[in-house]
């Protein structure tokens, strides 16, 4: 069972239900190789449209991995987004390469529809492309900073887009407020079991990116100030190391997965979440839960 929505129907054509089309995700990075909120669901979405048969690729920063990947339906490609490494004399030419090679790959996908989701210089660039090339986009905020940048040149993307999407009613709220742009609240969605068997233990769980927009130290704050009580916490995200999460085994649990395992250890605890730590994130971004 999908506990979510799928945002393409936004942009399907009405005239035609049974076409089929092709959607590109544009993201900085992907969930095997920088886990986050914006990564799992980018790769819930594109796996789940690949299975029903339509044409999907995601477009991913670089990492060191092939050009090309395909993984369960979906085509990943790699950007050239190494351009801040080498000799600074040479920076400007290699921005204007890697934007050149970027534009080209968008153009060689040829995809119908261009999702972009999270905020920042890739919004304006997937918006320039979707201008130029007469193609839709679709952009998905990620957090409610999303919904208060002044940049001109990302609120000219967002006035281009086709479609805007936020997570809660409280960032649709911000994004007309601050922004003036009308947008779609769609909840961020997860695979759950058809049945779930509730543990009876009180657990309290955190789930998310270990970095310092989820503050997860307030969790561990958290367990430590409760450690006397019958309470069991515990920590679930992506590789962490030292910081916070160094002598803490006496009060609170650190399960720590790589990115492409991280959704499967946590299938069956998203849908019981309930409290989330992020200044930042929507409530459907980040949270904790009673187990």
């Amino acid at each position: 069972m999908w506990n979510g929505c799928d945002p393409c129907h936004l942009l399907q054509p009405e005239d035609d239900g049974d076409y089929l089309f092709s959607i590109c995700y544009v993201m900085q990075s992907h969930v095997r190789y920088a886990v986050g909120g914006s990564e799992l669901q980018v790769d819930i979405l594109s796996r789940s449209l690949a299975e029903r048969g339509l044409d999907v690729s995601y477009i991913n920063g670089d990492y060191g991995q092939p050009d090309l990947e395909t993984i369960e339906g979906v085509r990943i490609y790699r950007a050239k987004t190494r351009w801040r490494e080498g000799n600074p004399v040479m920076l400007p030419l290699r921005f204007l390469i890697s934007k050149y090679h970027l534009f080209r790959l968008m153009r060689r996908i040829d995809a119908d529809i261009y999702h972009q989701r999270c905020g920042g210089t890739l919004t304006f660039y997937t918006a320039l492309f979707k201008r130029t090339r007469n193609k839709k986009m679709v952009f998905t905020s990620a957090s409610m900073e999303d919904c208060r940048r002044r940049n001109p040149m990302y609120l000219w993307a967002l006035k281009n887009s086709d479609a805007v999407i936020t997570l809660t009613e409280d960032m649709r709220h911000e994004m007309k407020r601050n922004l003036g742009i009308d947008s779609v609240v769609i909840p961020s969605g997860h695979p759950v079991p058809p049945e779930v068997k509730h543990n009876r233990n009180r657990t309290v769980i955190w789930i998310g990116k270990h970095d310092n927009i989820k503050r997860p130290w307030l969790f561990v704050e958290l367990a430590k100030r409760l450690s006397d009580t019958d309470l069991k916490f515990i920590l679930i995200g992506s590789i962490v190391n030292g910081g916070i999460y160094e002598n803490i085994s006496g009060y609170c649990k650190c399960r720590s997965y790589p990115g492409d395992q991280l959704l499967g250890h946590t299938v069956g605890c998203y849908h019981k979440s309930h409290i989330g730590c992020s200044r930042r994130k929507g409530f459907q971004g980040n949270c904790s839960g009673d187990m």
